[in-house]
C-alpha cells in the first residue's frame, strides 16, 4: 500500500478504516482528536514574518532534518524507518516542488517550517 495516513472527520475516517483494516492490518496509531490549523482570513493580531518564504529545491537537504524531527515528534516513529526514508524524502521533495513548503532559514538553519498538504 502507498497510503501512510488517513485524515478527515473522525466519523468518516473511522468508517473507512473499518473497511480497510481487514486487508491492511491494525492501525499504527489512531488519533480520534487531532487538531489542525485552519484560517480563512489574516489575523490582525499576528504580524507575518517577512523572512518566511517558499523553500527552493536546492534547500531540500537543509530542510530534511527539520522535517524528520517534526514528523518523529508528531507521529512517534521516524519516517526514515523501513526504506531508509526514500519515500519520505520523495514526499518532501514533492511538496517543495509544488511550492507548498515554507520556511525561514537563517544562516543555513531552519528556524521555522510549514508544509501545506
Amino acid at each position: 500500500r502507498r497510503c501512510s495516513s488517513i485524515v478527515g472527520p473522525a466519523e468518516s475516517t473511522t468508517r473507512l478504516w473499518r473497511l480497510l483494516e481487514p486487508t491492511w492490518g491494525p492501525a499504527r496509531e489512531v488519533r480520534a482528536n487531532q487538531p489542525l490549523m485552519v484560517t480563512e482570513s489574516l489575523s490582525a493580531d499576528v504580524t507575518p514574518d517577512p523572512l518566511v518564504r517558499r523553500v527552493r529545491k536546492d534547500e531540500t537537504e537543509v530542510l530534511m532534518p527539520a522535517c524528520v524531527a517534526m514528523f518523529t515528534e508528531e507521529v512517534g516513529i521516524s519516517p526514515l524507518a523501513g526504506d531508509g526514508g526514500l519515500l519520505y524524502q520523495a514526499r518532501v521533495a514533492e511538496l517543495i516542488g509544488a511550492g507548498r513548503s515554507f520556511a525561514r532559514i537563517d544562516d543555513g538553519k531552519v528556524v521555522f517550517k510549514a508544509e501545506i498538504g
